[in-house]
């Protein structure tokens, strides 16, 4: 799929000596609360990781977060909102991520009706494909939904750094007006 605005997906794997059920800014604030790792692709290009505790941020990843600060770049998180931004503001304050072109699959899931995790929306549309196959008669009548929530979760997914592999994320979901 070509992504069709300069697009940042951003994925991060933190520690704390902080329980993270302690909450956000808990968990973000402790003394230990460090960044490990940080996945990301610009727009088309494969997924790469950044290992930041083994060297300095790559040059095209701190251009585009340039980018994003500019609101040029749009960036997709999978729960950035409440997780990767409020995080980010304590151990890298100097990362300006604005919420006007923050894209969360979290949140977009929820607008979809779908679970919020990267792996129950998959779960859940693969199982809504098995059965509107095996029923495929009798759905006549498809809408298409929230077509931005499911490019945005399927390139964030196929794009992600993290070892869950969901490739069953369709382009455009689609749902029955009426199943009868």
């Amino acid at each position: 799929m070509k992504v069709t605005s300069p697009t940042l997906y951003c994925d991060l794997e933190t520690f704390s000596a902080k329980d993270i059920r302690t909450g956000s800014h808990a968990y973000a604030a402790d003394p230990s609360a460090e960044v490990l790792l940080w996945g990301y692709a610009i727009d088309d290009a494969p997924a790469k990781v950044w290992d930041v505790t083994a060297g300095p941020m790559p040059e095209e990843l701190r251009q585009a977060l340039d980018e994003v600060a500019r609101k040029e770049r749009r960036h997709v998180w999978q729960n950035g909102v409440m997780f990767d931004r409020v995080f980010l503001s304590y151990v890298m304050p100097e990362i300006e991520l604005p919420m006007e072109t923050l894209d969360d699959t979290m949140v977009m899931a929820y607008q979809a009706g779908l679970p919020g995790s990267l792996k129950e929306p998959g779960i859940f549309i693969q199982k809504y494909r098995q059965k509107s196959r095996s029923k495929k008669k009798r759905l006549c009548n498809y809408l298409t939904v929230f077509t931005t929530f499911s490019n945005a979760l399927g390139l964030f997914i196929a794009r992600s750094a993290s070892t869950l592999r969901l490739s069953a994320i369709p382009l455009a979901l689609t749902l029955p007006i009426n199943s009868e």
